[in-house]
């Protein structure tokens, strides 16, 4: 038993095939954010109008003085801000309140770990 030329043959060389799933994940984890950064734009930006609109209210509020609060019982007008501003944040408050939370932006990440498998895992913002 010498150590003639009856061996074992080499290994498959998996150099292109480990590359090529090297750059499929990458297209997909990169497709995947995207998508997500997306989203959160998406989320962000029906925010900003909440943010805009309490802002404006608070500093409507932050200006006012006691008399604001009051309607002058000798004019037809009411003066008395108070039912609008009430009004506007009861409805600042419906709004938020029928956001879906469903759709509040979540990250999928999903991966092969080898042909016969694969994982997901997902996170909440």
């Amino acid at each position: 038993m010498g150590k003639g030329g009856g061996g074992t043959p080499a290994p498959p060389d998996y150099t292109e095939e480990k590359r090529q799933l090297r750059l499929d994940t990458e297209a997909e984890y990169k497709r995947q954010a995207d998508a997500y950064n997306q989203a959160v734009d998406d989320y962000n930006q029906s925010l900003s109008g909440f943010s805009a609109n309490i802002g404006n209210t608070g500093s409507t509020i932050g200006g006012m003085t006691m008399r604001d609060l009051y309607d002058d019982p000798t004019t037809d007008v009411n003066e008395n801000q108070y039912g609008g501003l009430s009004s506007a944040l009861t409805g600042y408050r419906n709004e938020l309140a029928r956001s879906d939370r469903a759709t509040d932006p979540c990250l999928t990440l999903s991966f092969r770990v080898n042909t016969a498998q694969s994982a997901s895992q997902t996170f909440r913002r």
